[in-house]
């Protein structure tokens, strides 16, 4: 107890079909000339746990993402070579995506490519069970091929991965179709030969992300994918940067090269200032590609977007005020701070000199009631 803290990580006694491992440091498999897994190497239970018939030792089988290949791990012994990670998927649902591992072999039927290793597809059929074999089954179509084939539950363990699409409300920006073409399609998945669905005119904005890996964006509000360049190379879609305003209390908001608060700082902007890029999680990544600037830490807002609402104006008095007691109201981001506009706002008396004082604090301004005609206050 003087040594060491019990730490709870989420304890598994034997990961389970669809666990997700990682290969310990050290730890690799060489078998008939071929490296199973090496150390850092993630994978997935793709058989549970049974007796072997020969020995009688449990064992069950990881399939590993790098390599493609499946190995047999002891029951008992697993806890030695791997570390467990995580529950993932062991059953497809309707929209996922998946992709052919390494060692997967060509599939072939009837003279017709469906799909090879480092093919993606979607499951575009709902899950049902075979009803000769009762094995669930799912049906994929492939974005290179275009082509549909059947695969069974047990198979797609072993020989594909899900692919975690990143559709967080962070990862979503604003698009827009340039005007270099008439129109940009929309397809059925990321790839040009892929089925059209629709067609967005130039200047039309769409909301998405960029899928992981490929250069084109997967739309929110609707099914499909646009292609972010032409075939040629040029853009069919451009980054709508949204524009941001510098609100921090601050005299200067630090740039940074990364997302991170111990990055180098490559240049600084002041209150007030506007610059343009797209959110991602706390951070807003620059549109000139010069760094990212925190936008909130906590309840602290460094950075407004300009399409926020600024709040309206609120009187927080309920009765009329008398000699002496202070009005005030929010001061809105969006409002030159200056005395003479504020005062068009509260209105509470004929003319200036009857004001003794006025100040800023923080974002509230105050001023005090220095002498009487109530008549005119509101």
């Amino acid at each position: 107890m003087q040594n060491f803290r019990w730490w709870y990580g989420g304890c598994v006694t034997c990961p389970v079909l669809g666990d997700e491992v990682e290969a310990l440091p050290g730890i690799s498999l060489n078998a008939h000339g071929k490296l199973y897994y090496g150390a850092g190497d993630l994978g997935r239970v793709s058989k549970d746990v049974v007796a072997t018939p020969s020995d009688g030792i449990r064992r069950f089988e990881v399939t590993w993402y790098r390599t493609g290949l499946t190995s047999t791990m002891k029951e008992d012994a697993w806890i030695k070579n791997f570390r467990w990670i995580r529950k993932i998927k062991k059953t497809l649902n309707l929209g996922d995506v998946i992709e052919a591992l390494p060692d997967v072999e060509m599939s072939i039927i009837d003279g017709k490519q469906y799909y090879k290793a480092g093919d993606r597809g979607r499951v575009t059929k709902q899950s049902k069970v075979d009803k000769i074999t009762f094995e669930m089954q799912f049906e994929v179509t492939w974005y290179r091929t275009e082509r549909k084939s059947i695969i069974k539950e047990e198979e797609w363990l072993r020989k594909f991965f899900w692919i975690e699409e990143k559709e967080t409300e962070n990862a979503l920006e604003m698009w827009r179709v340039t005007e270099d073409f008439a129109n940009a399609r929309v397809r059925l998945g990321p790839g040009y030969e892929q089925t059209i669905l629709s067609v967005k005119p130039a200047g039309t904005v769409v909301k998405g992300y960029q899928v992981e890996g490929y250069e084109w964006v997967k739309l929110a509000d609707e099914p499909g994918y646009i292609a972010i360049n032409d075939k040629s190379g040029q853009p069919l879609l451009r980054s709508q940067a949204e524009e941001w305003r510098v609100v921090t209390h601050a005299h200067r908001h630090n740039i940074r090269k990364e997302t991170s608060k111990n990055s180098e700082v490559v240049t600084t902007v002041s209150q007030g200032d506007k610059i343009y890029g797209t959110r991602e999680g706390d951070w807003l990544r620059l549109s000139d590609g010069s760094g990212y600037s925190l936008i909130c830490e906590g309840a602290q807002r460094f950075l407004k977007a300009s399409f926020e609402q600024p709040q309206k104006s609120q009187r927080l008095w309920q009765q009329k005020p008398s000699i002496g007691s202070w009005l005030m109201r929010p001061v809105r981001e969006d409002e030159d701070e200056n005395k003479d506009e504020l005062l068009k706002v509260f209105e509470p008396v004929e003319n200036e000199d009857q004001l003794a004082n006025y100040s800023f604090i923080g974002k509230i301004f105050t001023c005090c009631v220095s002498r009487g005609n109530e008549n005119n206050i509101s």
